[in-house]
């Protein structure tokens, strides 16, 4: 797989988005993002119910830095061009067997839900493992309960796969007290090269976007 960019940017007409390789110093901004979303980080996400603090998601981005140089996931933080406010994270994990495979992630904060974040940064993923990383799939994984999720594949095109039970950590009775409440099953969906011809957002973004290595 291709070298990829520590930097992607994204200018159209009304929307201009840089997605950044996670830094160490991003990392107070992360524990915000937790605080003001804790609500919804903790009822999809386990990791959300463990201790979060700044020397431990320093030390957390530090290592995806240290992946992401090595040939590991590739975890981007989206930020407006314009401003230093964190919007969200991106991520491209290697969880397929396939070496030329990726898997995309996403969270936004909560006070920029429903804005196309989500849906505007991974059509930028999706084109950049198309078209810089020789990727032959991108496959996703969201939980049946989580609609946003959902709307994000469906808006970018994403095929339907699979509905896998228990793919995901499940609710213990200390974590459904806790806020968490998934759903036994989660959803899998995938792109493919020559699914690209028939994504009517595809060319736009291709032509707006820039990397930076």
């Amino acid at each position: 797989m291709e070298t990829p960019p520590g930097t992607i940017r994204y200018r159209s007409r009304d929307r201009s988005y840089v997605l950044r390789a996670s830094a160490p110093e991003d990392a107070a901004q992360v524990l915000q993002c937790i605080e003001e979303s804790q609500v919804e980080f903790r009822y999809f996400f386990s990791w959300a119910h463990l201790p979060q603090d700044l020397d431990q998601q320093t030390a957390r981005l530090a290592s995806n830095g240290a992946d992401f140089a090595q040939g590991g996931d590739l975890v981007y933080h989206l930020f407006e061009e314009s401003s230093p406010r964190l919007l969200g994270s991106f991520g491209l994990h290697r969880r397929s067997l396939n070496p030329r495979a990726l898997e995309l992630g996403y969270w936004v904060r909560s006070s920029c839900a429903g804005q196309g974040l989500a849906t505007s940064a991974s059509k930028c993923l999706v084109v950049l493992c198309f078209e810089y990383l020789g990727c032959n799939r991108i496959q996703c994984g969201f939980n049946e309960a989580n609609l946003g999720s959902a709307r994000v594949n469906e808006k970018l095109g994403f095929q339907h796969e699979a509905r896998v039970r228990f793919g995901e950590p499940q609710p213990t009775p200390e974590l459904t007290a806790a806020g968490y409440g998934v759903e036994p099953f989660m959803i899998q969906t995938a792109l493919f090269p020559d699914d690209r011809s028939k994504l009517s957002w595809y060319p736009e973004v291709k032509n707006s976007l820039t990397v930076e290595y």
